[in-house]
Formats: C-alpha cells, structure tokens, sequence
C-alpha cells in the first residue's frame, strides 16, 4: 500500500495517472460499518479495474468544523489506521493534512481541486459523510457537484442490534467497560499504547508486578476495572491481566493508572514502549477490606484470564 500525506493544491507525485476509486471517511475505528465501504470500493474498483484509495484526515472532523476545538479521544491512531488499511487491501491511503490549507477549500473546490485533480473515477461514502460544515456539504451536495465528473456511490448504515454501527457507540462502549462489545463492533481488539513507567512497586509485594503504563492520552479511556489483555514488548505478545483505576484498597493513588500484570514474564522493560490489547472486561474496581482479599482476587482474575485465552484457541 502506498501511503501520502495530502496537500492542497494537489501535489502531482500523489496522483494515480490510470484513476481511482475513492473511499472517503474519517474511519475512526475501521469498523464493521467503515469495512462495509472499504468492501463496496473495492467491488467498484474491480469491476472498473482501477486502484482502491481511501481518504481520511489527520485530525477529526469535528476539531476541523465543528464549533469548538475541543479534542474526540480516538479509537485509532493513524499509525494503527493505516496498519488496518494495509491489511484490508486498499491500494492508496491518503491521509488528509487539515492542519493546512485544505481544511478550508469550499465545497465545490473540493470536488474540482482534490477529487478531480486525484483522477477520481467513483467516490464511495457513507450516508451521513460530509465534507465540511455538515449543514451544507453532505452526500446530496457532493452528488450534485460531482455532476458529470466522477460516479458518487451512497453506502447507508450499517446496523446491529437495531443500532448504527458508529464510532461514537464504539467509544461510549470503551469508556464504560465493555470491550467485549466494543470489540465485536470494531472486528479487531481495542488497543492502546505507552511508556512503561515507575510506580509504587506494589503489585511485586503482593505476588503480581506489573507494568505501570503511561497511555497515549489521546486515545479512548477505559473504564475503572480488571481486565484480560495482552501486552506486546521487543515485537512479542504476552498474555496478561490489567488494573485500571486508582488502587482504591490503599487511598494513596490520585492518579488513573493503567496497570498490567504480565503472565509467565520476569525481565526488566522500564522505559520501553509497548502496546496493549484489551480483550475482555472481568470486573468493576472495589475496594477490599484486606491484602489476603485483594490476593485473593488477583488470584481469581488470572484464573480467569487463562481460561479465556484457552477457550480462544479452541
């Protein structure tokens, strides 16, 4: 796959002479409603025999035109978007620069000036894509602009459980627990990265050291609970179980940690970054009424995140 930042005016080296077609959305996610477009431009670019190029942004949309610059935690980096792009089989991904001039081209510049100037042959977008102030240019704009100049084809939305399929969803899923779900939504495991950092040191005192993480603030916050995870180190999974809150047992943590608890693992990775995959929710924080039941819980939580992976390998 050949990746290009997008600037405006085009530049000529990112431009397919042979033409294109155009997948547009931010794909915060690249979930199921998002591989229901990727899947949609991809039949269109067989049958036309052309390349399948995606567009996205390297900021949300609703930083760029919304009222307020306030910042959406995000599902997908664009380094981990552009990793899902590679393996989804699209050909070109283009990753808008918004921070520039394009974020200001008017509508009709930007079916002229971009898409057309791309080679454009079909745009392929969701029902609700806009591409600018959503009040005016939504999908029937970009219909009737495109005009005589390129295909527009129209993917309405993809539902589950009598619900849209979204990133907001998805997001409020994470934010209160429920990555099994969330997961099932995304067709891929949550993930999250980070600097393993020093702490109290006291999951070694109670039999369960772990790695304390400093997440990308950027990305969506899970809730307060225990968790199966796996955490990846010098380019190796390891299976685990993670700790998110604020160790209520002791009251001495004012800060939301995120802690992970390592199986089968004994070597020093202070100071390296790592990611992390959040598989399953196993239960909300509490706040035990000794060290033996704490213990005991983590006990109980690493039983449970054994038989979990077991039961995924069968």
């Amino acid at each position: 796959m050949h990746t290009y930042q997008l600037n405006y005016p085009i530049e000529s080296q990112v431009v397919e002479t042979q033409g294109i077609v155009l997948v547009l959305g931010f794909f915060d996610g690249v979930h199921l409603g998002h591989r229901q477009l990727l899947e949609t431009g991809k039949k269109v670019a067989t049958e036309k025999g052309l390349k399948l190029a995606v567009m996205t942004m390297n900021a949300h949309p609703s930083q760029i035109y919304g009222p307020t610059d306030v910042s959406v935690p995000l599902l997908t980096t664009t380094a981990e978007k552009t990793e899902l792009m590679a393996q989804l089989g699209v050909d070109i991904l283009y990753i808008g620069n918004f921070n520039g001039p394009l974020a200001k081209v008017q509508p009709q510049d930007f079916v002229d000036e971009v898409l057309s100037q791309l080679n454009v042959k079909a745009v392929v977008a969701g029902f609700d894509y806009t591409f600018g102030k959503k009040e005016v240019a939504n999908m029937s704009l970009l219909k009737q602009l495109a005009k005589d100049k390129f295909e527009v084809y129209e993917v309405p939305s993809y539902n589950q459980d009598g619900q849209k399929v979204s990133s907001t969803r998805i997001r409020h899923l994470i934010e209160q627990g429920d990555v099994d779900q969330a997961n099932t939504l995304l067709n891929s495991i949550y993930q999250t990265s980070g600097k393993v950092i020093h702490g109290f040191k006291r999951g070694r005192q109670l039999g369960f050291p772990t790695a304390n993480i400093d997440s990308n603030a950027k990305k969506v916050g899970l809730a307060s609970g225990a968790y199966t995870v796996k955490l990846k180190v010098h380019g190796q999974w390891y299976q685990g179980m993670a700790s998110v809150g604020y160790n209520i047992t002791f009251d001495d943590v004012k800060d939301l940690s995120v802690e992970v608890n390592i199986f089968d693992f004994d070597e020093d990775i202070y100071d390296e970054m790592v990611e992390v995959k959040w598989y399953h929710y196993l239960r909300p924080e509490e706040k035990y009424s000794s060290i033996e039941a704490l213990i005991d819980q983590l006990n109980q939580d690493e039983i449970d995140s054994r038989a979990y992976f077991k039961a995924l390998e069968k």
